[in-house]
């Protein structure tokens, strides 16, 4: 099987609506394994990837895709103590860590950046646990 055809025949089902920026080549590589294929390390190979080229103009909303979708691949792929031990970390104890990285770095514009992502996920958390009845 080519690599071009097995990524259709893994695709053929849809990625989840969480997928939007981030953790989408995780899903995909999931899949593989879950099929059988293996996943491989080429040490030669090199590429260039302009990280953050989609959402580099928004930081806050770039924080809340990756920490949401973090969260909801947790649910989708973990045991639910394993998913609320993630929910739990990334909702209160990172954005902590992040804020104090950011006050020795006197970096305050980064500091209100991170302090409005987490502001969306936590919003979005709670209407999301409101949705399921949980």
């Amino acid at each position: 099987m080519t690599r071009v055809s097995l990524l259709c025949t893994i695709n053929q089902s849809s990625f989840r609506a969480f997928c939007f920026v981030y953790y989408e080549d995780l899903e995909l590589a999931l899949r593989a394994r879950k099929k059988g294929y293996f996943s491989y390390y080429l040490s030669d190979a090199q590429f260039y990837h302009k990280g953050g080229g989609v959402t580099e103009n928004v930081k806050a909303k770039r924080m809340f895709f990756n920490l949401q979708s973090k969260i909801l691949f947790a649910q989708k792929h973990f045991n639910y103590f394993s998913y609320l031990l993630v929910a739990f970390v990334v909702l209160f104890f990172e954005p902590i860590t992040r804020i104090t990285f950011e006050i020795f770095k006197f970096n305050f514009k980064s500091m209100a950046e991170i302090l409005r992502g987490y502001k969306m996920l936590w919003s979005d958390f709670i209407l999301m646990k409101s949705k399921v009845g949980i």
